[in-house]
C-alpha cells in the first residue's frame, strides 16, 4: 500500500504538466528577462526531457540554484525568494506575491498567465511579442472584474 501511494505521489508532478504545447510554453518562459539569465526548476524529469528534445533553451538546474519553480504544489517549505510558477489558474488567483504565473492545460488546450505587477515587482520583463500572457492582477479579483 505504501508503495503504490509513493508511486502515485511521484506520478503527479509528471501529469500536473502532462499534455502541455512545449513549444510555446518555452517560447514564453524564454522571452522572460531580468538582470541575469533565468534558471528553472522542475521535479518531473521527463517534463525536463520534453523542453530538451524540443531544442529549448529553458535552463534547469538544481532547486538551490533555481530562480524560477515550476511546481504543481506551492511548498512553504521551499525557499521563499523563489519564484513559482504553478500548473492552474485558481493556484494563481488564491496564492501569495510569490506566484507570478500560471501555465496549465484545459479543454485540451495550453493556457499561460503571468501577473503583470508580480513580475514587475521582482525586476522581470516579458518580451513585447508575449505581452498576450500578461494579466493585472487587478483581473484575479472578482469584484475589480465588475468595475471594468
Amino acid at each position: 500500500m505504501k508503495k503504490l501511494l509513493f508511486y502515485i505521489l511521484m506520478l503527479i508532478p509528471i501529469l500536473s504538466f502532462a499534455g502541455l504545447d512545449i513549444n510555446k510554453v518555452s517560447n514564453v518562459l524564454s522571452s522572460l528577462k531580468s538582470t541575469k539569465p533565468l534558471k528553472y526548476f522542475n521535479e518531473s524529469i521527463s517534463l525536463k526531457h520534453k523542453f530538451k528534445a524540443n531544442g529549448s533553451t529553458i535552463k534547469f538546474t538544481s532547486l538551490k540554484d533555481a530562480d524560477i519553480l515550476l511546481m504543481s504544489k506551492i511548498n512553504s517549505s521551499y525557499d521563499s525568494s523563489k519564484l513559482v510558477i504553478t500548473d492552474s489558474y485558481e493556484k494563481l488567483k488564491n496564492s501569495n506575491k510569490r506566484v507570478i504565473g500560471a501555465v496549465y492545460v484545459k479543454k485540451e488546450r495550453t493556457h499561460i498567465f503571468f501577473v503583470k505587477e508580480r513580475l514587475e515587482n521582482r525586476g522581470i520583463h516579458i518580451s513585447n511579442k508575449m505581452k498576450k500572457y500578461l494579466i493585472p492582477e487587478c483581473y484575479l479579483n472578482a469584484i475589480c472584474l465588475l468595475h471594468l
